[in-house]
């Protein structure tokens, strides 16, 4: 990932496939392994599914739901 996460940060990267079966939970991003996110980086590449972009789409609604519109 360039650039490279700060120090003490990492990263994990996954397909089309989990990411489709990815959902938010208080305000986070959580995998069907039940690992959950802060954080969703879209990067390397300049395409996507139409199915991913559909989850893209559904995760950030229900984002904006779980408090992003608090914010100014």
């Amino acid at each position: 990932m360039r650039p490279a996460p700060p120090d003490g940060y990492d990263y994990d990267v996954c397909g089309d496939e989990i990411l489709t079966q990815a959902s938010v939970k208080a305000g986070r991003v959580v995998l069907p392994s039940g690992m959950s996110y802060s954080v969703l980086a879209l990067a390397g590449g300049d395409r996507m599914t139409l199915a991913a972009a559909r989850q893209l789409r559904a995760l950030v609604t229900k984002y904006i739901g779980a408090g992003l519109n608090q914010y100014p």
